[in-house]
């Protein structure tokens, strides 16, 4: 049993879910883990979620409030039955500890074409890109990127965007919009400052890394890339919505050792 105190200002939730004690960092994390039980609809002051047949072994606890940026004390306490055994809760360090971070805020612009959408619209190198600079000796990297809606809607489509792996999730009429972000080796003609990057020679399918195995995901917890060993040399990030879409975005690069990241 998990058992939740806190404000009576703000209405919470608790979950745990099948996530190895690891850190949930995006929503496709969130999807993906397997939610052993939950404490219902968010309420103030007190909440408990309670789950039989628990198998052993490390689970992650998720709590969270209703409304994004509420800041408040809380205690969470976990217990078992005396057949159980005993079960001890360590607060997970933050997101990234230990490794460098970068971040880069950034917009796409229907106005000057920035905001491209997927492969299927033809344009996908026009969305914001970034050059990744690696060092001798490579580094692991991993990347982050969280919409900001400026309030509207975003179009949900159900098709695979051309070259990806999988296609798109997220509710019909969701404000968030569909996102991917991918890592790429930085095509010849780049390294060679030999010309811009001819559309269609990056393909989600061919890179380097990807969130959610190339599955353009909506939620407004962003979505990250597997972590990946890079060798030395030029990279390129892109960050995409599925459907072209004007609005902000942030994203957070990390790393093991000093990169460079910079917009093109």
């Amino acid at each position: 049993m998990l058992r939740m105190t806190y404000s009576k200002d703000v209405s919470a939730q608790v979950r745990l879910l099948a996530h190895d004690g690891r850190r949930v960092l995006s929503g496709q994390q969130l999807s993906d883990a397997a939610r052993v039980c939950d404490s219902g609809p968010y309420r103030p002051c007190f909440t408990y979620a309670l789950a039989r047949g628990v198998e052993p072994g490390a689970y992650t606890v998720l709590a969270s409030t209703f409304r994004p940026g509420q800041a408040f004390p809380l205690i969470l306490e976990a217990a078992a039955s005396p057949e159980g055994g005993d079960v001890s809760l360590a607060q997970l360090p933050e997101e990234g500890a230990g490794m460098r971070k970068m971040v880069r805020p950034g917009v796409w612009r229907l106005s000057d074409g920035s905001a491209a959408g997927c492969a299927n619209h033809g344009k996908y190198e026009r969305n914001p890109m970034y050059s990744l600079h690696v060092p001798a000796g490579g580094a692991l990297v991993w990347v982050k990127m969280v919409a900001r809606p400026a309030g509207g809607s975003a179009s949900v489509g159900s098709s695979t965007a051309g070259g990806s792996r999988g296609g798109v999730t997220g509710g019909e009429g969701s404000k968030w919009p569909a996102l991917n972000v991918s890592v790429f080796r930085a095509p010849e003609q780049v390294l060679g400052h030999v010309g811009e990057i001819s559309p269609g020679s990056l393909k989600i399918g061919k890179a380097v890394s990807t969130s959610c195995e190339g599955v353009y995901l909506g939620t407004p917890h962003g979505v990250v890339t597997r972590p990946v060993r890079l060798d030395e040399g030029m990279y390129l990030l892109i960050g995409s919505t599925f459907d072209p879409w004007d609005g902000r975005f942030t994203l957070r690069c990390y790393s093991d050792r000093d990169v460079v990241l910079e917009p093109r």
